[in-house]
């Protein structure tokens, strides 16, 4: 799969050298799908896609709700490119 960081500030280099192991970096990928839990989806999701869209316009955004089971399961699946998760408690394995 993939994967654009957009952005070379601090976070984006983190987000760098934390995926690219992972993924294939890849300045020309055209879409990513973003997996916000149902409790922040309102507050977070128009602020996270605005700033995408500001600084991606290129790219296709996806921003999909579920809870945070339903985002994790498709994380581990790669059905998802990006999610934020909450209250996980103790997993060392993420």
């Amino acid at each position: 799969m993939k994967l654009q960081i957009v952005g070379d500030g601090a976070f984006g280099s983190f987000l760098k050298e934390l995926l690219d192991p992972i993924f294939d970096l890849d300045s020309a990928a055209e879409s990513v799908i973003l997996a916000v839990p149902q409790s922040i989806s309102r507050i977070a999701g128009v602020a996270l896609s605005k700033a995408f869209l500001d600084h991606a316009p290129q790219i296709s955004f996806r921003l999909v709700e579920a809870t945070t089971g339903q985002i994790r399961g498709w994380l581990d699946l790669a059905k998802v490119d990006l999610g934020i998760l909450v209250d996980l408690g103790p997993m060392s394995h993420l």
